[in-house]
């Protein structure tokens, strides 16, 4: 049943998306390329409903060959091998459920656990699409690109997967394929070192801790209070984007003010590459940005997991 919580999801997304289709068709009497443009939602939807679930569906998978002997405290065995998730379930013999389910729990794996980041990484990776991530995020970074007028190049890719990298800064678009490894690791440790706990415990400690280490070093997250850093660092390539949007809106718009680029919560007026907001200057704001950092977050969140482990 677990199995099958993906296959549901995407029945849900694809029926949201021909009800969506079906609506403006009959009640708003849209046509042309209006009626499907929420298809990139869509897409963007069934991904992060996907990464949302991907750790508990990749650890009920790999639970089906997560089997061991059943040894009595005077260390008598029947030789026999049980499924750890349902002890009064034997593996490995004809008829039993561990058998039964062995077949679909590998079509599972290879779908779901590998085939998802697989997946991920393609779409991410893909030389045109490399492209199109970085100057998005570069927008996101200046606090704009949420309309076709002023992200006329990734706007409907930005819908589509945008959940996939936005909250990370332009050199490190790729993180979140780093985030669902971790996941896999950590699940596949509790299965390979099943009959060793404390050295399946060593390992999955190991995979925290690395983790950890990684995160505080390189700092992937894109926080608000980080975006003016971010501008400050690209400004010659926020200059061309600049130009490139401007001369596809060069009937509607001139500049950056013009449009709203230049602006992010009322706190940062940058742009092109002559204006960044100044960091904060009271204790009470730095502590406040410190707290709300993202990085901050997760390198706390990381830190709690590994001294838990």
């Amino acid at each position: 049943f677990v199995e099958s919580v993906p296959l549901f999801m995407l029945f849900c997304v694809l029926l949201l998306h021909y009800g969506t289709h079906a609506y403006k068709r009959l009640n708003r009497n849209t046509g042309g390329a209006q009626v499907t443009d929420h298809s990139h939602q869509m897409v963007g939807l069934a991904l992060t409903s996907m990464y949302m679930v991907y750790l508990y569906i990749s650890e009920t998978s790999l639970d089906v060959f997560n089997c061991g002997k059943v040894v009595s405290e005077t260390g008598v065995s029947d030789g026999k091998w049980y499924m750890n998730s349902e002890p009064s379930e034997v593996c490995y013999e004809e008829g039993s459920m561990q058998a039964m389910l062995q077949p679909w729990a590998i079509i599972t794996t290879l779908v779901y656990s590998l085939g998802y980041p697989l997946l991920i990484i393609y779409l991410l990776f893909k030389p045109d699409h490399r492209k199109l991530i970085r100057q998005d995020q570069l927008l996101r970074a200046c606090g704009t690109g949420d309309t076709p007028d002023n992200n006329p190049f990734c706007f409907n890719f930005r819908k589509r997967y945008g959940r996939l990298y936005y909250n990370f800064k332009p050199i490190y678009w790729y993180w979140i394929i780093l985030t669902i490894l971790r996941k896999f690791c950590i699940v596949s440790a509790a299965l390979i070192f099943r009959d060793n706990p404390t050295f399946q415990l060593c390992v999955i400690l190991l995979i925290m801790f690395g983790a950890y280490v990684v995160q505080t070093k390189y700092q992937p997250w894109m926080s608000n209070a980080e975006k003016a850093q971010v501008c400050t660092d690209h400004e010659e390539e926020i200059k061309i984007i600049e130009d490139r949007i401007n001369t596809e809106n060069k009937k509607k718009v001139k500049n950056y003010d013009e449009i709203g680029l230049g602006r992010s919560a009322g706190k940062r007026v940058v742009l092109g590459n002559k204006y960044v907001s100044r960091a904060a200057t009271s204790k009470r704001a730095r502590a406040a940005e410190f707290f709300w950092n993202y990085n901050t977050c997760e390198s706390v969140l990381l830190c709690c997991a590994v001294v838990v482990a």
